[in-house]
């Protein structure tokens, strides 16, 4: 997939970048704070806004805002408004949550494709090689 976009700084384009991972934001209907786990954004609810909250598939960021949320992340970087440090630092702490539960689904796929013999397999060269060094099995 070719993206038009330029970035001059390397953080700019980083930030980018997200927008072309399948990621999943969660977002706090009573602030401007999202999260890319729904545990921290039920904790959230329940430490800032003193409320519980049932379900986070109502607080999904849909596509055109994650869109919109990035830009205005690009224009704080660029601007290098300190004032802004707040709502960046909140956008990349979500933004490696939820590209962390990606990696980890896309590992379980990966390691489901992997026939039991051959796990087995895996598994016993790996105790192997701790035994040998004296690790207690």
């Amino acid at each position: 997939k070719v993206c038009p976009t330029l970035c001059l700084d390397s953080l700019v384009l980083q930030v980018h970048k997200f927008l072309h991972q399948d990621l999943t934001y969660f977002f706090c209907s009573d602030c401007d704070f999202i999260f890319g786990l729904p545990s921290k954004l039920k904790r959230h609810y329940f430490l800032s806004h003193e409320k519980i909250l049932d379900s986070e598939l109502e607080h999904v960021v849909d596509l055109e805002s994650r869109v919109d949320i990035t830009l205005k992340i690009q224009e704080h970087l660029t601007n290098s408004d300190l004032g802004k440090v707040e709502v960046v630092d909140n956008f990349l702490e979500a933004s490696l949550d939820a590209k962390l539960i990606l990696d980890e689904i896309s590992m379980d796929e990966e390691v489901e494709k992997i026939p039991l013999h051959v796990l087995g397999q895996l598994l016993n060269q790996y105790l192997k090689v701790e035994n040998r060094n004296g690790l207690k099995i």
